[in-house]
């Protein structure tokens, strides 16, 4: 659960948990993609809503541009599947795959810098 007080600290602490995730072999046995997740209400930025659907392997270089957060307050999030539902997600019509091209306007807020402590900013390797 993510409260307000203190979010952005919270959130990230969850999205590099999830990243770190990535990387136990076991867990990326089985889950292998992520999914961009945004909010679908009014508040939703537009870069953010762009990528909303958007699934790319977890190692996927263009992760250190769109992975979560991408502004002050972002309630985006990454949620792991696996190479099964990516296939049934993407065949419904409403998921892209975002290996094929970044959507245009999609990425961080403009004058947005991450905080330094989140593994984000450094490249996924």
């Amino acid at each position: 659960m993510i409260i307000r007080t203190g979010k952005e600290v919270r959130f990230l602490d969850e999205m590099d948990r999830q990243r770190y995730l990535a990387h136990d072999p076991e867990f990326s046995r089985i889950i292998r993609y992520w999914l961009f997740d945004a909010m679908p209400d009014s508040r939703t930025r537009p870069n953010h809503r762009v990528l909303d659907g958007g699934i790319a392997p977890m190692d996927w270089p263009g992760w250190f541009t769109c992975a979560p957060p991408l502004g002050e307050g972002c309630r985006c999030t990454l949620v792991g599947i696996t190479g099964r539902r990516r296939e049934a997600l993407l065949g419904t019509g409403h998921y892209f795959d975002l290996t094929a091209g970044i959507p245009e306007g999609a990425g961080l807020d403009p004058g947005y810098v991450r905080p330094a402590h989140s593994i984000y900013n450094d490249p996924v390797r």
